[in-house]
């Protein structure tokens, strides 16, 4: 077999691997004679079916399996120490198979994702992390908020010369930073206007128009979650196109009250406060998942190709079921599947970062002992384990079976927080208002 292989990127792997057709004919002969003998067919005695009549029937599947395995098998071999990530991306040629002699030979053209040993986190980075900066109207901000976000919604489609008194305009903006980045979405509403209405007047939903860097100022730590590099200063030019936009007439705050299940009575402004803590948490939360891990990818210089990401989210699509719950949405698929591989390298490179089986074992043990609340048999059970060490490794071994993956995963987790920490310290904390997060949520 003639092979190629080049690594643009260290996670990069793209090549070329031309099977001839002695590499394959005698083992795809030997199937179909295999697959022959067991195969009863009306019109045929049983291990009598010809052998152009299985190729023709059963060939295409066969030659498939068999190609791909072997294409996939000098893959792994010329990646080398590197192990391949997911499946690799490939256009074969010819696309038809050639299932009755003569046998063709085929190329496989490839780009894969590959995990090398050496780790991708070389540079020197300063973490940020996101925090809640109070103010004292924050109860009535939010109290605007949950009016607007319950209210009375209809259609938008062409913005009006000036903001309306008695409603709030709600929109959704998608801006590209450069050509080829993965679009970022912005919201925009009249209660917080985080720029001028006079850049958005009269305009269509559907419109993609330029407004000055300055007007992304108030989206500045939004972005930098996404783009850890990005700065005001280095903008020259910012184009948004607006996807989508709706009227909203505020719920009446006795409404509102009733539909939270709140006493009209009550003036309990903790039990207001719980609510803005709730939320803000939950927002905090999710920004800085997404701030941490574009800080770590950028760092790593991690870009994965778009025609890779896109056959990886097909094949995502393909394989959910209905127990999988709701499918993620392509940003985020991007983002998971890049730092999926980040997360590989790191375990694969950073020996801190490995769980050993004896680990996994004294770590399910210990959480066994520490259940709070056994019955009575359960209790002679964890005692009779206590006792024999032949018991507990058995009943510890079976136990795994279900939870290794799991529990390996959790236990990486928690160590590659402390390697974290201790390479690049503790992160830098960046305030953030109730109106700056409620700009993220609504």
């Amino acid at each position: 077999m003639e092979t190629a292989v080049k690594f643009p990127k260290p996670y990069l792997a793209e090549g070329e691997v031309r099977i001839p057709a002695s590499a394959y004919s005698d083992e795809y002969r030997a199937r179909i004679r295999e697959l022959r003998r067991d195969l009863m067919l009306p019109g045929f005695r049983p291990g009598q079916v010809p052998s152009d009549v299985v190729m023709a029937r059963y060939g295409e599947q066969i030659l498939s399996e068999l190609l791909t395995e072997k294409f996939l098998n000098t893959l792994r071999t010329l990646v080398g120490e590197k192990e391949l990530f997911q499946l690799p991306f490939y256009d074969r040629s010819p696309e038809s198979y050639q299932v009755k002699p003569p046998f063709a030979d085929y190329l496989y053209t490839f780009r894969a994702l590959v995990v090398p040993k050496e780790s991708l986190l070389s540079r020197e980075l300063r973490l940020l992390r996101y925090v809640y900066q109070s103010a004292p109207d924050d109860i009535d901000t939010f109290q605007t908020y949950l009016r607007m976000a319950f209210g009375t919604l209809g259609e938008l489609e062409v913005l009006p010369e000036s903001l309306p008194a008695d409603k709030h305009i709600l929109l959704r903006l998608r801006w590209e930073p450069y050509e080829g980045a993965t679009p970022l979405r912005l919201r925009w509403n009249s209660y917080i206007a985080p720029f001028p209405w006079s850049h958005l007047a009269g305009r269509k939903v559907g419109d993609t128009f330029d407004v000055p860097p300055q007007a992304l100022s108030a989206y500045a730590d939004y972005i930098r979650a996404f783009y850890p590099d990005f700065s005001l200063l280095t903008t020259d030019s910012v184009k948004l196109t607006i996807t989508a936009g709706a009227y909203s007439t505020p719920l009446p705050i006795e409404e509102l009250r009733e539909k939270l299940h709140i006493p009209s009575d009550s003036s309990d402004e903790q039990m207001w406060q719980s609510l803005v803590d709730k939320h803000v948490d939950a927002a905090i939360t999710q920004l800085n998942d997404y701030l941490r891990k574009n800080q770590l990818l950028h760092a790593a210089d991690i870009n994965i190709p778009q025609d890779i990401i896109q056959y990886q989210y097909l094949v995502y699509l393909s394989t959910r079921t209905h127990k999988n719950g709701k499918a993620i949405d392509y940003a985020e698929f991007q983002q998971e599947l890049a730092w999926e591989l980040l997360f590989q390298n790191l375990i694969a490179s950073e020996p801190t970062l490995q769980v050993s089986q004896d680990e996994l074992k004294e770590t399910l043990w210990q959480r066994v002992q520490e259940i709070s609340s056994l019955s009575d048999e359960a209790q002679n059970l964890l005692s009779n384990l206590k006792e024999s060490e032949t018991a507990r490794e058995t009943f510890i071994t079976n136990l795994l079976q279900n939870n290794e993956s799991q529990l390996r995963r959790s236990l990486q987790q928690q160590r590659l927080e402390n390697f974290l920490t201790e390479r690049f310290g503790e992160p830098t904390e960046v305030p953030l208002s109730l109106r700056t997060i409620l700009l993220y949520t609504l």
